[in-house]
């Protein structure tokens, strides 16, 4: 980074775990700032700190005041060097002093030395998301050549009454996981993601760093949908907060699609969130969902409380290599 591009007083370094506090109160004072509950915890920030293969000195940036005061920052994260991510911000009151911009433009810097490293002829694109609301993001991404090239929402239902049981077609039970069934659900996790858009395969290693972690993983909200021994779908779920739960992932492989079984499978889940006294769940979904997912989801009763923009820009051109429609 060219410091000399810096706010005067402003200095830069990459982060560290010692940091997570400052960095907590920067995204709640932006969600304020949105007027939205504040989502970001400690306990994210720390899964994503330590997830494989990244490096806090590489892959990350915070910028301080004089007075130690943490300001801004940049995160880089990438799936087999083609989809980049990165995650930004700044306080509100140094977004104009192109402090912005210049965490931007670090972030990209450190994507494109992914490049060398992406297989050859592939497309390698830098992506960022950002609330529908965040205007001076959208303003940001715009500057720098991104355009808006995919819609998601945040829905939610809230559980006045247990719903009606759930209607499995013949031949399918439902269960939870099993110690020893990690592999099999990641498998089936890929194979049913293939069909999302922007779908890059993952490996156990990062799925496990995220599924199994202890502060969210509960078995017990696990649900499987059997073909015999084969999982034909699965809503992965977890409590966060006192009255809030998260459907995870959801999904049906496609031997096993338009049978009724998403519609069970979140049926399942809502009764059990409201067993447990949990009566708001949520779950994120493509707007433009590839396999009529939204549809499914208004059908179950939820409705979008929050829309964000997929902001993406093209690195180096090449051939597409996530999933941009069904085959």
């Amino acid at each position: 980074m060219d410091v000399s591009t810096l706010p005067a007083g402003v200095s830069v370094r990459s982060a560290s775990l010692n940091d997570v506090k400052a960095l907590v109160a920067l995204f709640e004072a932006r969600d304020r700032e949105l007027g939205i509950e504040p989502e970001q915890t400690a306990e994210n920030l720390k899964r994503d700190f330590t997830k494989p293969h990244v490096d806090l000195q590489r892959d990350s940036l915070v910028a301080l005041t004089s007075m130690g005061e943490l300001v801004s920052y940049a995160w880089v994260e990438d799936q087999q060097h083609v989809h980049i991510f990165m995650n930004l911000e700044t306080r509100a009151d140094y977004r104009e002093s192109g402090l912005a911009d210049a965490m931007l433009e670090w972030a990209e810097t450190r994507a494109r030395e992914h490049i060398t490293q992406a297989p050859e002829g592939l497309r390698v694109t830098l992506r960022n998301g950002c609330d529908v609301h965040y205007v001076s993001r959208q303003h940001l991404l715009e500057r720098h050549g991104f355009q808006v090239v995919r819609h998601f929402y945040d829905m939610k239902i809230e559980l006045a009454e247990p719903l009606r049981q759930p209607v499995w077609p013949d031949g399918i039970r439902v269960q939870n996981t099993q110690p020893g069934m990690e592999r099999a659900v990641f498998e089936a996790n890929n194979e049913a993601f293939r069909d999302h858009w922007g779908f890059v395969e993952n490996s156990f290693e990062n799925w496990s760093h995220y599924a199994l972690d202890p502060h969210t993983f509960d078995p017990t909200l696990w649900f499987l949908a059997m073909d015999g021994e084969e999982i034909a779908g699965f809503a992965i779920c977890g409590k966060e907060g006192e009255d809030k739960g998260w459907v995870y992932d959801l999904a049906v492989r496609r031997s096993w699609r338009r049978k009724g079984i998403a519609q069970a499978l979140l049926h399942e889940a809502f009764n059990a969130f409201y067993q447990r006294g949990i009566h708001n769940v949520l779950l994120g979904v493509d707007a433009s969902s590839l396999t009529g997912a939204l549809r499914v989801y208004e059908r179950a009763g939820m409705h979008a409380v929050r829309e964000f923009l997929t902001y993406r820009k093209e690195l180096r051109p090449g051939k597409e290599p996530g999933t941009e429609e069904l085959a």
